[in-house]
């Protein structure tokens, strides 16, 4: 027979969570939170993600992500990028991402948290990254969903990533 504390635990937790954890989006739940993220965060693919309007450096926008207690988000897919790019007001298809070769000029380095992204979505028609003035060593996402390389004062909205919070009964 099976408890009441598991069948409770069951019904918790659909009703807590409000989406499939795949790849779609996760609509309000109860208390108007989205899934398990937290409230101004919106969950997709097992993480939680929120955009930073304020125009920010790269290096505030990091460490603002990292205040949140999350990352500068890379995409590591077309569809992740199809998805970010979806987050961003329109009149801003512009932002950051976690991607720089401020330690060896021409190596990017580009990671989610602390993981090593393998995916680049360089944009070839304008041929990026060009290091533009020899002062362009921080990556955006513009036009398309394609990188830029950027001069790292330049202001840019973000996209912070975490993990989504596991619920555990």
């Amino acid at each position: 027979m099976v408890s009441e504390r598991f069948i409770f635990g069951l019904i918790s937790l659909h009703l807590i969570m409000g989406c499939t954890g795949g790849d779609d989006m996760c609509k309000a739940s109860i208390g108007g939170r989205r899934g398990a993220c937290p409230s101004t965060w919106i969950q997709w693919g097992g993480k939680c993600y929120k955009v930073i309007t304020e125009h920010l450096t790269w290096i505030e926008s990091k460490d603002e992500c990292t205040k949140m207690g999350g990352a500068m988000v890379v995409p590591q897919s077309q569809k992740k990028t199809d998805f970010l790019v979806a987050l961003v007001p329109e009149a801003a298809y512009l932002f950051w991402i976690n991607c720089n070769d401020l330690e060896e000029k021409d190596t990017w380095k580009c990671q989610d948290g602390t993981d090593e992204v393998e995916f680049r979505n360089w944009d070839p028609l304008n041929s990026q990254p060009d290091n533009w003035g020899h002062n362009e060593h921080c990556a955006g996402v513009w036009s398309g969903g394609k990188w830029n390389d950027f001069q790292c004062d330049t202001t840019l909205p973000a996209i912070c990533i975490r993990p989504a919070p596991q619920l555990h009964f």
